[in-house]
């Protein structure tokens, strides 16, 4: 008769193999847990990608990792570090909008987390939160055909801080306006952002945007948008983004003029 070896090894009963060692059987458990880590990582963030069968990854590391993928033109871009903060979101390194201070913090707490499986062997998914900014003042440039700026303070989107960039060119004469977000973020208000120049939501008019391209909306050479800045020391621009949030940012218009008014070109700005 063959003997049977029945013992137990984190409360699993096991046979006719012997005794699997405690620092065998974590091993597995490890491997199994960063696998499926791995797996949601990868499909949460190529999700964001304009070509995601193109992702290529490196240096995973729980929740965190770096990726390459290719443009709009068919280019890679060089890897960059990521976050997966939900099932939903990933913040990456180079993202123009986001605090400088915001992300190395981040990379230090999140990505020190290790993956966990439940009782049934499931991930249990992240809901990780970026740390609170040391908000940047509205950081104004300007050159002779254009002048940027920031909001006058933080916007919350997805649980990530944004910077939308507020952009007004002189092209062939006329003042042409667009606004920069985050990647992540889309406008979905049947192709119009409302604008305001007054507190509590009055004065709002719909403006219509004329493309949705890699963050960028363009708003053209919109006569209301340049009276609002002839007129006004503020603009508010409120718009529906993805999963049915509503964001809304305030810009500095004052300063924005003070400098707008010393360049030099064809569209009159030091009438301003």
């Amino acid at each position: 008769m063959k003997k049977i070896i029945l013992c137990s090894v984190m409360g699993v009963i096991v046979a006719l193999g012997g005794c699997e060692s405690k620092e065998s059987k974590q091993a597995k458990i490890d491997k199994i847990t960063t696998d499926k880590a791995f797996e949601f990582v990868k499909k949460v963030a190529s999700s964001d990608l304009i070509d995601p069968s193109s992702a290529q990854f490196r240096n995973l590391k729980g929740y965190c990792g770096e990726l390459n993928s290719k443009n709009k033109f068919g280019g890679y871009v060089g890897f960059n570090r990521f976050i997966v903060l939900n099932d939903k979101a990933v913040v990456f390194e180079d993202e123009q909008n986001i605090s400088t201070q915001v992300f190395p913090n981040a990379w230090s707490k999140i990505c020190s987390e290790k993956p966990k499986i439940d009782a049934n062997g499931e991930l249990v998914l992240p809901n990780f939160k970026l740390p609170d900014p040391i908000y940047n003042k509205p950081d104004p440039k300007f050159g002779d055909t254009f002048a940027t700026t920031t909001p006058t303070g933080p916007v919350l989107k997805e649980g990530m801080y944004i910077y939308p960039i507020l952009q007004i060119h002189c092209t062939d004469g006329r003042t042409k306006f667009s606004l920069y977000s985050m990647k992540s973020v889309s406008y979905s208000l049947d192709k119009h952002v409302a604008i305001s120049t007054k507190e509590g939501g009055a004065d709002m008019v719909l403006i219509p945007y004329l493309d949705d391209n890699d963050g960028y909306q363009t708003f053209g050479s919109n006569e209301q948008l340049y009276s609002v800045l002839k007129r006004s020391d503020n603009l508010t621009i409120s718009f529906r983004a993805s999963g049915d949030d509503f964001s809304m940012q305030t810009f500095d218009l004052k300063s924005l003029k003070n400098g707008m008014r010393k360049q030099k070109n064809n569209c009159n700005w030091n009438q301003l």
